[in-house]
């Protein structure tokens, strides 16, 4: 809300962009919002294991070397030979899912559980469909699979951990609700 300063001009509002607190007002952000997050997010993410499976590999084949200079030259090639690899393949993947699921969300026109594990078996099929048909249907499958069990237990978790809103602000704030559809105590 806006008001009025000591010398009377209007406030501006301190934040312009949207704040998510709850799970329902992220379901309304805009396609080039999930787009952003999903692909920077896997990006990093890959080029992050890259590093991780590049320092090993370096350290492993840095063994037989001399000189302490050989072997960090080898972790750096093998680091600097692996992360990018791993960040554009996540980064692509998520790319593909985050299109996939909004197709498939316009196409269904319905949001629900069903829009990301077919995103995810779309992606698997996109991913690998140059690959022959065995590595197409198996990435398929997994991705299908993996998304469906992904979501399968986000949803049992919220099931299962969920609190009566009533009983949240008593533990909470100390004040005592009335109760709804029973008399008062």
């Amino acid at each position: 809300a806006r008001g009025r300063g000591a010398r009377g001009k209007t406030k501006k509002p301190m934040s312009k962009g949207a704040e998510y607190m709850f799970d329902e007002e992220e379901k309304n952000r805009s396609f080039g919002e999930h787009l952003v997050f999903y692909t920077g997010s896997c990006y990093l993410t890959g080029v992050g294991s890259g590093i991780t499976v590049g320092l090993f590999e370096g350290l492993r084949k840095g063994r037989e070397l001399p000189s302490s200079k050989l072997r960090m030259n080898a972790v750096v090639n093998a680091c600097s030979k692996r992360a990018p690899m791993f960040g554009n393949n996540l980064g692509v993947l998520a790319l593909l899912f985050a299109t996939s699921e909004r197709t498939s969300q316009y196409i269904r026109d319905k949001d629900d559980m069903l829009n990301p594990i077919i995103g995810a078996a779309s992606t698997g099929f996109l991913f690998k469909c140059s690959s022959g048909p065995r590595a197409c249907i198996a990435w398929t499958l997994m991705g299908g699979v993996g998304m469906s069990l992904v979501t399968l237990s986000g949803y049992a978790t919220t099931v299962l951990h969920r609190t009566p809103f009533r009983d949240t602000v008593e533990d909470y704030t100390g004040v005592k609700l009335p109760a709804f559809g029973r008399a008062a105590e």
